[in-house]
């Protein structure tokens, strides 16, 4: 029997009703007042609630049931499915875990599926924002049905761009550099919150001076579908296979190199 070719516009439809079920549902789990489940992983500022679990599971197990063969990397639980495929999922359950479990509204739901590190297509729900974004390689990107084009500020300079930053206690001698560089720096907690903000054009970059894979799968493709810059810090190559991964989206070219000159060691 011929093998099935892989559909990136099937999947993607059906990611999206997945996500937005389990988008409800965590919701629902905050609002309920209940045992959040709230446990410590690496340190204080790193927790996971059992909304993340929950979340987790379900795009598992979505997967799984129809994409069989198909490698799955989660945050919470590391590689589900070990697998020679050259396909692989990578699961970001809830990114802004303390924002969500302290009743704030900037967390994400995040998806990427690449294929032999290739990015292929990508997925981000914002449940309670009510905002979802996507994006198929080579078919552009969209926000609640919308395509996203992401204009160009090639002639707009660091010292006049408001940034969204997450930077790692390891490097926070760079936030004072950034500070003193730039507009102002906004920090809300979550790498997939600070990706909305840039493809709305609030904000002129966003970067992190150590992403997980789990952070930027989704967001990285869809940036990019959207017409952004994106590129590593120490040099403009990024590797999804990384445990920490230096990282910057910017509105331009001369942004994105400004920002590597100013934060490289």
């Amino acid at each position: 029997m011929k093998k099935k070719e892989f559909n990136p516009k099937t999947a993607i439809s059906r990611l999206r009703l997945l996500l937005l079920d389990i988008g409800e549902k965590v919701l629902k789990m905050r609002k309920s007042g209940g045992n959040m489940g709230i446990r410590i992983k690496t340190g204080v500022t790193d927790i996971v609630t059992r909304a993340d679990n929950f979340s987790e599971e379900k795009i598992v197990s979505h997967i799984k049931k129809l994409y069989p063969g198909h490698r799955i990397r989660g945050e919470e639980k590391g590689v589900s499915v070990e697998s020679n495929s050259e396909w692989e999922w990578i699961i970001d359950p809830i990114d802004g875990t303390s924002n969500y479990s302290g009743g704030m509204d900037f967390f994400g739901i995040s998806v990427g599926l690449y294929r032999n590190g290739i990015g292929q297509l990508g997925m981000i729900n914002y449940p309670a924002l009510k905002k979802l974004v996507y994006a198929i390689k080579g078919e552009g990107a969209w926000m609640n049905g919308k395509r996203i084009t992401i204009q160009r500020a090639d002639k707009k300079a660091l010292k006049d761009s408001l940034i969204a930053a997450g930077i790692m206690l390891s490097t926070a001698g760079k936030f004072e550099r950034l500070q003193s560089h730039s507009r102002n720096i906004v920090m809300f907690g979550s790498f997939t919150c600070d990706t909305l903000l840039f493809l709305e054009e609030k904000i002129g970059a966003n970067i992190h001076t150590g992403a997980t894979p789990y952070d930027i799968a989704a967001a990285r493709i869809i940036v990019r579908e959207a017409g952004g810059v994106s590129s590593g810090i120490e040099s403009a190559a990024i590797n999804i296979d990384n445990e920490k991964i230096p990282i910057i989206f910017a509105r331009s070219q001369k942004l994105a190199q400004e920002l590597r000159e100013l934060l490289r060691n």
